[in-house]
Formats: structure tokens, sequence, C-alpha cells
């Protein structure tokens, strides 16, 4: 691609992806035309076409009133080709013509200004696990030329690798809300994930803690890891998340009336009560007896 051109580029394709260059008003032995360059969706690279103005050029006596009737053309096109239209066969918004891998990252950059650090864990785990069995399979494939049966494909793996119930149904949630995402931005048409069932998920099984257990682990803690006693003793009595336990500063803790409290920024849901009162666990008689060095 020659400098000139490269100037002419739109100051969005930012991705390493150029999917047009500008239209401009061109004159050579031949006469007058405008000349672009669109992606061809056949090939997905880019193509150059002309539109001739030899007709135009002789219904203007004024040169100057036909360079402006040119612009004014250049412009209606450079406007059609930012939004996706192409000259080449069926017009095909070119935002499907951007590789899986491209389109993923995209995604988890814009998640990233809207969700939470411990969300966003399981939005990357997809992201890697997915781009790269697509990358595996077909490696820079266009987003858009991603269907029903690569999806179907995706999930078997999965389902063959070991992934049952919960595991596989939270794959399947993720990939579905990957391409709501891409519907809704234009890089796809259609959910290939949307017509997936769901595996059916074994009912959570919850054993008791008996009360002979709990004197064990109470007593093996007591004097190799008082820290980590105090942890289960703060997950178990006070019915506290383990990861909000964790979380816990000495500021949290308020042993003179008798309670703690789970502030918005260390709460899995991270939502307060109505009223605007705190989340609070009570200490009661049962609840070990915290110190400010335990924590």
């Amino acid at each position: 691609m020659s400098k000139s051109n490269q100037e002419n580029l739109p100051a969005e394709k930012n991705f390493g992806f150029v999917d047009y260059i500008p239209a401009v008003v061109k004159h050579n032995a031949h006469g007058w035309s405008i000349e672009y360059h669109a992606v061809d969706p056949a090939t997905g690279k880019l193509k150059r076409h002309a539109v001739k103005l030899n007709v135009l050029r002789k219904r203007y006596a004024c040169l100057a009133d036909f360079k402006q009737h040119a612009a004014r053309i250049c412009i209606q096109i450079n406007g059609q080709l930012a939004g996706g239209w192409t000259p080449f066969g069926e017009s095909r918004n070119v935002r499907m013509l951007m590789p899986v891998r491209m389109v993923a990252d995209t995604y988890i950059k814009e998640k990233e200004s809207e969700l939470r650090p411990d969300t966003m864990r399981s939005y990357k785990s997809f992201r890697n696990v997915f781009t790269d069995w697509v990358d595996k399979e077909c490696k820079d494939l266009p987003i858009g030329s991603f269907g029903r049966l690569l999806a179907v494909r995706f999930m078997d793996d999965l389902f063959a690798g070991g992934l049952r119930g919960r595991s596989y149904n939270n794959r399947l949630k993720q990939g579905r809300a990957f391409f709501s995402w891409c519907v809704e931005k234009c890089y796809a048409k259609e959910n290939p994930f949307a017509t997936i069932k769901a595996k059916r998920e074994e009912p959570k099984k919850r054993i008791p803690v008996p009360p002979d257990a709990r004197q064990r682990i109470t007593d093996y803690l007591k004097d190799r890891n008082p820290g980590m006693l105090t942890l289960y003793q703060l997950v178990f009595d006070s019915l506290i998340r383990p990861m909000e336990a964790w979380r816990l500063t000495v500021g949290h803790v308020h042993l003179a009336e008798g309670y703690i409290h789970i502030s918005e920024d260390i709460s899995k849901t991270h939502i307060l009560p109505l009223m605007g009162c705190d989340t609070r666990h009570s200490i009661g008689d049962s609840c070990p007896k915290i110190s400010s060095a335990a924590l």
C-alpha cells in the first residue's frame, strides 16, 4: 500500500484491520473518475473500484462546479464505506470479516470497563478457551463465518473433554452472551449458540460437617495455623463467604457492637441493602472471640 493511501486511511481503524480506503477524485489520460478500495466479501481483501465521471463532467461548463459535485459524491461514498457497505456482490458488514480472536479481544476490553475483576476472570477464561479452539480449527477465521455447525462442534469437544452439567452450561451461556454482543455490534447476523440445548444438571449435594469433624479441624489448626482457624470459624459461624472473609480488615470488625460489616467493595453481590443500611453479620455466642491481631 502506498504512503499516500496510508495517509488517507480512516483514524478509526486501530485494530490492524483496514476495511476501506476513502474515495478520491482522480484525473488521467482516460478522463475523470472517483477511485476507492473496499473489501470484497468473496476474498476478504481490499479491491479497487472506480466510478467514471466523464459524462458528469460534460454537464458542467465550469471545472470548479464539477469538482464540487464530485467532492460531494466522495463524501457520500465514504459515509457508506464507513458504515460497512461494499460495492462488490452482496452488501455485507465488513465487521463480519474481522478475525474471531480480534473481536473476542474487543469484547473483553469493553467488558473490563463494566465488570469487576472477579467477574472478568470467567469472561477471560471463556475467551481463551474459545479462541484457542477456533485457531486450532481455522486460524484467523472471520467472525461472520462462525456458524451453528462450528458452535455445536465446539460444545461437543468441551463435552468430550469431560465438561459436564453446570460447567458445560456455563460455557454455553458465555458463548451465547459473546455472540449476543456480536449481533448487537454488527459483527454477526445471528447467535450460533442460541439453539444449542443445555445439559441436565445434577442438584448440588451439601453435606453438613459433623461436630466431631469440626473439632478435629479446630484442634489441627489451633497450633499449626491460627490465622486459617480464624478464617474457618468466620465462615462457619458467621455465614460469611470465604472470599469475603479473606478480604476483611480490622475496620470491618466491630467487637463492641457485636457485628462484622461486609462493605460493598468486598461483597460478592456488591449490593447494599435498602434504606442505606450496612450489611452486617452478628457475632453471637457461638462465634470465636476475634482479636485485631488475628486479622
